[in-house]
């Protein structure tokens, strides 16, 4: 799942800066549907000419090679603390 921020286009602000929202929570805050919110990110224009979404997180696939550094420093870890 990705996290997004919505942006004013008006006045450059983020609506919530200290929160990122999924799709579902981005529509339900704009009170507008999850389908419109994916389509306007997407089709990277404004939704009802107020706001655009940033993508500020991505989700990173189980395949990824960083998943291989992340259990050798984790194995370690919980070696050094003796578990």
């Amino acid at each position: 799942m990705n996290l997004y921020e919505i942006k004013d286009v008006r006045t450059g602000q983020l609506l919530d800066p200290a929160v990122s929202m999924s799709l579902q929570e981005v529509a339900d805050r704009l009170h507008c549907s999850k389908q419109l919110v994916s389509n306007s990110y997407h089709g990277n224009y404004a939704i009802e000419d107020k706001y655009k979404l940033e993508q500020v997180d991505v989700t990173i696939k189980k395949t990824d090679t960083i998943w291989i550094d992340w259990e050798l420093r984790r194995n370690w870890f919980l070696k050094l603390c003796g578990k």
